[in-house]
C-alpha cells in the first residue's frame, strides 16, 4: 500500500487494511516507534488520572464549604469539576479497551 509520508491516511484506492506500526508518523513527519506509542498511552492515562483526583478535591472542598452550592460560582465549578472528570475518565481507560 502507499502511505502519505506525513499523516497516517492512505488513499482511497490502496486501503488494505491497519496501517502498520513501522509508518506511524506525526504531523512533522518524524517515525514513531512501538515503544513511542506506548510511553505516550502511559502519560495520558496518567494525567488523565491526576485530573479526576484533582476535580474530585475541587468537588470535595465545595462541598465542605458553608455555601455549598449557593453560589452561582460553586455550581459553574461542580458542573466543570464533573464534566472533566467524566472526559478524563475516558481517556484513562481508552487504551485499556485497545487489544495489545
Amino acid at each position: 500500500a502507499s502511505y502519505d509520508s506525513l499523516t497516517l491516511r492512505t488513499s482511497p484506492t490502496t486501503m488494505e487494511g491497519p496501517i502498520p506500526m513501522e509508518v506511524l508518523r506525526n504531523d512533522a513527519g518524524i517515525k514513531y516507534q512501538y515503544n513511542h506509542i506506548k510511553a505516550f498511552a502511559v502519560i495520558g492515562s496518567s494525567m488523565a488520572i491526576i485530573s479526576i483526583m484533582s476535580s474530585s478535591l475541587v468537588i470535595w472542598l465545595v462541598a465542605r464549604s458553608k455555601q455549598r452550592l449557593s453560589t452561582t460560582y460553586h455550581r459553574i465549578i461542580i458542573g466543570m469539576s464533573i464534566a472533566d472528570i467524566l472526559f478524563s475518565l475516558s481517556l484513562a481507560t481508552f487504551n485499556a479497551m485497545n487489544p495489545s
